[in-house]
């Protein structure tokens, strides 16, 4: 039993290491991807457009990136939309082309798994003061955060285990009389 109890802490802690080893490689590879992938898509530029419309340099997404939109005032509002509708879009049917968000907060709204281009627009008379960014693998990187967690914690139990299993005495069966 004791044996038993030691190999199962070493498997454990096998485990463990290479699961949150692993994991830790993918997560670094991923968010070196993410910064270098993300620095060429983050701008503030608005350009004018033909209905009284601004909007911002084309935004390329790869699957699973995340946009980020915001504006340093709460007149102004951003709306995402795909690439293709640009052109038909004006501000009485805005709302029927843009993404929703996923998350709005302040001035701030985020928009996640998307994949494809899309263009950041708003209406006005003058062009707004806005920042946009793309941030590819965001969701990847909270998977790979988790698994790095999971090693650890399958690491740490399967050495407890290990452990218990190497110092426990055997144990002793009395002798029944016959």
């Amino acid at each position: 039993m004791r044996r038993n109890t030691l190999i199962v802490g070493v498997v454990l802690l096998a485990v463990g290491i290479i699961m949150a080893g692993a994991a830790w490689v993918e997560f670094t590879h991923s968010l070196t991807s993410t910064l270098s992938s993300s620095k060429g898509q983050e701008g503030g530029a608005m350009y004018a457009g033909q209905n009284g419309d601004f909007y911002s340099s084309l935004l390329t997404a790869g699957p699973g990136s995340e946009i980020i939109v915001s504006s340093n005032s709460s007149d102004v509002h951003p709306y995402l939309i795909s690439s293709g509708d640009l052109s038909i879009v004006n501000s009485e049917n805005i709302g029927n082309y843009s993404i929703a968000a996923s998350l709005i907060q302040g001035n701030s709204s985020g928009y996640s798994e998307l994949n494809g281009t899309y263009y950041v627009v708003t209406f006005g008379t003058s062009p707004p003061s806005i920042a946009y960014i793309v941030a590819s693998h965001f969701s990847s990187l909270v998977i790979e955060g988790g698994l790095i967690a999971l090693g650890a914690i399958l690491g740490i139990a399967g050495l407890v285990v290990a452990i218990i299993g190497a110092v426990r005495k055997p144990r002793i069966y009395p002798q029944r009389p016959l």
